[in-house]
């Protein structure tokens, strides 16, 4: 083969255009057909429940942490798929993204079993 019929490739580097946490800063606008609907007419108030908005262990407060955990999971998930990386090569490339991962589902799991429990009792 000659030098001439070789051919070179440049790789060049394009940055992103924006930082990740401006993506995850950006307002973004949420899917509410998954959400838990809650009974807006309900005519008890903090008194009556005994929740005490000071009170962390409260079922508000344990459905805002539910909820909280939940959208970062979708949004975590969302970004994934949008760069291509599937759950089965995030194991091997990134191996702490996959344990965060893990420990998210754990978490969403738990505190899906907390509300279950919350609200049979009550």
């Amino acid at each position: 083969m000659s030098k001439d019929s070789v051919v070179t490739v440049r790789e060049t580097f394009l940055p992103p255009s924006m930082s990740l946490v401006e993506f995850f800063k950006k307002e973004q606008s949420i899917d509410t057909s998954n959400m838990f609907e809650v009974d807006s007419d309900c005519e008890e108030t903090l008194d009556d429940e005994g929740d005490d908005p000071e009170d962390y262990t409260c079922y508000s407060w344990h459905l805002m942490r539910l909820l909280s955990v939940t959208y970062v999971q979708e949004k975590i998930t969302a970004f994934l798929n949008d760069i291509g990386l599937t759950s089965e090569e995030m194991a091997g490339m990134s191996p702490l993204l996959a344990s965060t991962m893990k420990t998210l589902t754990s978490w969403i799991e738990d505190l899906q079993d907390e509300t279950t429990y919350r609200s049979i009792v009550t």
